[in-house]
């Protein structure tokens, strides 16, 4: 499973932000239709936290939100999300 976040890239019309329940220096904030770098605390890349079972999720977890969408990592197998649509999958 992937450990490093580089980027994130938002294809919807509303901004979205990314937070991350392990650290503060995680947060970024997306305009639509843009790409931004996930600097983190060392200006590199975000940790994904890891979740080995449902019980840790609270404590452990990324989360995405913003205009209709609300999606939280990690996912088992990694989302998928349709530029047409704005769907997300995992």
């Amino acid at each position: 499973m992937a450990r490093e976040l580089y980027a994130i890239a938002n294809f919807l019309e509303a901004q979205v932000t990314l937070t991350n329940v392990e650290s503060d220096h995680d947060l970024s904030k997306v305009d639509p239709n843009a790409v931004v770098h996930t600097g983190g605390k060392d200006g590199n890349y975000c940790l994904i936290p890891q979740c080995s079972g449902p019980e840790y999720f609270q404590d452990h977890h990324m989360l995405v939100e913003g205009g209709r969408v609300k999606v939280s990592s990690p996912w088992p197998c990694g989302p998928t999300m349709r530029r047409d649509t704005g769907s997300i999958t995992a």
